[in-house]
């Protein structure tokens, strides 16, 4: 991964920074991150060095992203690498839909379309970023109350339209998440993904509120506080 490309990223400042400063300064110590669709880790990373006391949990389905993603982390030992994806069953051979390509054909890093890999068939995606193609190959599923992980205070989701399913699969664990920072859609990217009322009709049911809406005409991302 090209070093200046690193280091732009680790000092870009987060879209959520100051709800993420001021959940961090509510828990103290012993802060635990889940980056689930983790991608290369640059997510993964910053985190580490934003919070160095913090133990992370980094979870990526897709073999070259996760190869990234342990080489870049392999000198931070709080980051733990997952090669899994998540949902609401656990499940083996699970058609997996794998995104490549570059844009206009230059073949530069920054141009590869390989973070929108989804286990969702992709819909107006294919139309609105024409470039990125899918492969359908397949991988294995299995829900976060069965990785043996117990206590979560803030997720970091990128997951392409399952993120519900991946929150289902927290079951019971769902109430000790403290915050969750998620990419969430207007239109449907993928078949049969949650849209933003959809998300925000779930989360509100799970007892959380809506702090900072970032979705943009048709994509974006949401943070959401637990409730007291």
């Amino acid at each position: 991964m090209n070093i200046n490309l690193i280091n732009q990223y680790l000092v870009k400042t987060l879209e959520h920074q100051i709800e993420l400063d001021t959940l961090r300064e509510r828990l103290g110590v012993n802060f635990v991150i889940a980056d689930i669709g983790a991608a290369n880790g640059l997510d993964s990373l910053k985190y580490s060095k934003q919070f160095p006391d913090a133990t992370i949990h980094s979870f990526e389905p897709e073999k070259r992203n996760y190869e990234a993603l342990v080489a870049l982390t392999r000198e931070c030992p709080r980051i733990m690498c997952y090669n899994i994806a998540l949902g609401d069953a656990n499940l083996n051979g699970v058609d997996f839909f794998v995104s490549d390509g570059y844009l206009n054909d230059e073949k530069m890093e920054e141009n590869r379309g390989d973070k929108s890999s989804s286990l969702l068939q992709p819909k107006e995606h294919l139309t609105r970023w024409s470039w990125i193609k899918f492969e359908k190959t397949n991988t294995n599923v299995r829900r976060f109350d069965c990785m043996g992980i117990n206590d979560i205070d803030f997720v970091h989701m990128d997951v392409q339209g399952y993120e519900l399913k991946v929150l289902s699969g927290f079951g019971t664990l769902l109430n000790r998440v403290q915050a969750v920072w998620m990419e969430v859609s207007r239109v449907p990217l993928y078949l049969g993904q949650p849209l933003r009322d959809d998300v925000m009709d779930f989360m509100r049911e799970k007892s959380f509120t809506l702090k900072k809406d970032a979705v943009s005409d048709f994509t974006g991302n949401q943070f959401y506080i637990k409730d007291k």
